[in-house]
């Protein structure tokens, strides 16, 4: 991401990245967001299945709007 080539892994794509306690979910941002968020996950495919793994488990579209970024 931004060009940048580094030698060590930044973060652990393991740990979802969204939650609605955060408030960072796709519910959370306009449609144009959304669509972004989307295409940004298609950079990082490890850490799309870890937060999209972590939505559906917590069951609840209208909080998360997993339905955005699949």
């Amino acid at each position: 991401m931004f060009d940048v080539e580094i030698d060590q892994e930044l973060f652990d794509e393991s740990i979802p990245s969204l939650s609605p306690s955060g408030r960072n979910t796709p519910a959370y941002l306009c449609p144009a967001g959304a669509t972004r968020m989307k295409e940004e996950f298609k950079k990082f495919p490890e850490q799309y299945k870890t937060n999209i793994d972590a939505l559906e488990k917590l069951n609840d579209p209208f909080k998360t709007g997993i339905e955005f970024i699949l």
